[in-house]
């Protein structure tokens, strides 16, 4: 929540069923809500999700997949699509052919975030590239993804690590080339 003084009160959601109760108390004129949408699982048409969304006043998607998985769920929104929430120094984004880069993933090890893709693609550059890769996260698919990395040989190049606070999180985003 975020009030200013003598103007609107912002309210910024990322949890669905949050949103329920938020967009009662949003109804008020001195009240924004606006909602970030992270991934497309619990993107179902029923009557709850119907009700729930059609009270946020902005929606945001943080990738074109998600934004499509919403259409063809609830119809058209107007769209807004955020790339990433954490600014960037300028320093970080400069292309550097010299050195390692660093490539990070922070998501669920699940079936519909396709970890086995990235792996698989880091695979087919690996001589081409120097590339060093860590994946935050667990799931079901953790223990397949170990195996394929060391039955691959890819066992210098990826790191799985356990998921983390947001600070240190936010570390590790800082220090990657690509995520």
């Amino acid at each position: 929540f975020l009030k200013l003084k003598h103007k609107k009160i912002i309210i910024h959601s990322h949890d669905t069923y949050f949103c329920a109760l938020i967009g009662q108390i949003s109804k008020s004129k001195s009240c924004k809500h606006i909602h970030t949408f992270h991934t497309a699982h619990k993107l179902e048409s029923n009557f709850i999700n119907n009700l729930i969304y059609s009270r946020i006043k902005e929606k945001y998607f943080v990738s074109e997949f998600i934004y499509n998985k919403y259409i063809s769920q609830f119809g058209k929104t107007e769209k807004q699509i955020i790339l990433f929430p954490i600014d960037i120094p300028k320093e970080k984004v400069i292309f550097d052919s010299h050195k390692v880069k660093k490539v990070l993933f922070v998501g669920n090890f699940l079936d519909y975030k396709d970890p086995m893709t990235l792996i698989k693609a880091i695979e087919t550059i690996k001589n081409k590239i120097s590339l060093q890769v860590i994946m935050v996260g667990e799931g079901e698919l953790k223990s397949k993804m170990e195996k394929y990395i060391s039955n691959h040989n890819l066992k210098e190049i990826f790191r799985i690590i356990e998921p983390l606070e947001k600070k240190e999180l936010e570390k590790y985003y800082l220090q990657s080339d690509v995520f």
